[in-house]
């Protein structure tokens, strides 16, 4: 009886201190569920990625925003969890840059790789 009343006890404890109130920053995280490098011909394309929120944040929202002014048009869908961006055409040497995504300080990065212009 004795065993009970203490296993009782013990569980009621654990169940009150398991759940404190956060403090602090809440952090929410999310990850692109397509690829996260996506190459690019000479001529341009639009590309659509896909991402998933793995834990909400009340009123947090995925943003989406280009490191080079040759990727456009970003654009975060919040109802079909998608970002989609344009690449201008390249008439110069190959190139990288990047659509940097956030939500709710966490972060991710789509790295763009885009072909040279072919020499005529």
């Amino acid at each position: 009886m004795v065993k009970k009343f203490l296993s009782a006890i013990t569980a009621f404890a654990l169940l009150f201190t398991s759940c404190e109130m956060l403090t602090g920053e809440q952090v929410g995280k999310f990850h692109i569920t397509s690829s996260t490098t996506v190459e690019i011909v000479a001529g341009g394309n639009c590309i659509v990625a896909s991402y998933v929120i793995d834990e909400a944040v009340d009123g947090a929202k995925v943003t989406a925003t280009s490191t080079v002014d040759w990727a456009y048009d970003v654009m975060v869908n919040e109802e079909d969890c998608t970002i989609t961006f344009c690449v201008k055409k390249n008439e110069g040497e190959a190139r990288t840059g990047s659509i940097n995504v956030a939500y709710a300080g966490a972060t991710a990065t789509i790295t763009i790789n885009q072909e040279a212009a072919s020499a005529e």
